[in-house]
């Protein structure tokens, strides 16, 4: 009897090892064209496919029907009015008590410099095995989209410190005959789930995290 709860511990540690320890890989690719944009993502771990799918955004800018009824011959259904309370009643509609769940800003500031260091820690453990990013745009005036070109050079070479993958894979074309917005996206990132449950107690861990989660949850 010994024995064979000694194994059945021994096995779910194993179990728990492997889904805390194998890696897991997140496929993301993008598309756009011209008002069509599209894409598919891919979840695996330890190799073995999950989950994946496809990232339908169909055309940008489609017309929305608003809340109007239009008739066939022209005339405009309207919703009827709501008539508002009488004066001279005294009557008040009933309020509703809600809870504000808004932390207090002295909270989000004191939590920054160690929500920071969690987030920058965890960043560092993610894996960018392959990213290929290209992006075509121009704005209706040409000086504008020379400006935003130039400033978008300086922001690849700020992420090629940090990450050679991203500046060596990222082109940007400028089009300077009117608006355009349309690109590719290929990018494959690879980690491990006890890294994001390290990030987790670490949160919980640290005082300023930890109010700044009770107050945004309505706890404190």
């Amino acid at each position: 009897m010994t024995s064979l709860l000694t194994a059945t511990a021994l096995l779910f540690l194993l179990l728990i090892s492997l889904l805390l320890l194998g890696p897991v890989r997140l496929g993301i690719s993008l598309c756009k064209r011209g008002r069509e944009a599209r894409g598919r993502y891919k979840v695996s771990w330890l190799g073995l496919p999950i989950k994946r799918g496809d990232l339908k955004g169909g055309e940008i800018g489609a017309d929305e029907k608003d809340g109007t009824d239009e008739k066939p011959g022209g005339e405009v259904k309207k919703e009827p009015a709501v008539k508002p309370h009488d004066a001279g009643s005294g009557a008040m509609p009933p309020r509703q008590k809600s809870r504000s769940s808004s932390p207090r800003a002295r909270t989000m500031i004191s939590a920054v410099p160690a929500g920071a260091e969690i987030l920058f820690d965890l960043l560092g453990k993610i894996r960018l095995r392959d990213f290929s990013c290209r992006i075509c745009f121009g704005l209706d005036d040409p000086a504008d989209t020379a400006a935003l070109f130039g400033c978008l050079w300086a922001c690849i070479w700020t992420a090629g410190l940090v990450s050679p993958a991203i500046s060596a894979g990222l082109f940007i074309e400028p089009y300077f005959e009117g608006e355009r917005l349309e690109g590719e996206l290929e990018a494959e990132l690879e980690g491990r789930p006890v890294h994001a449950l390290t990030a987790v107690l670490q949160a919980l861990w640290v005082r300023e995290t930890r109010m700044l989660l009770k107050e945004t949850m309505g706890w404190a």
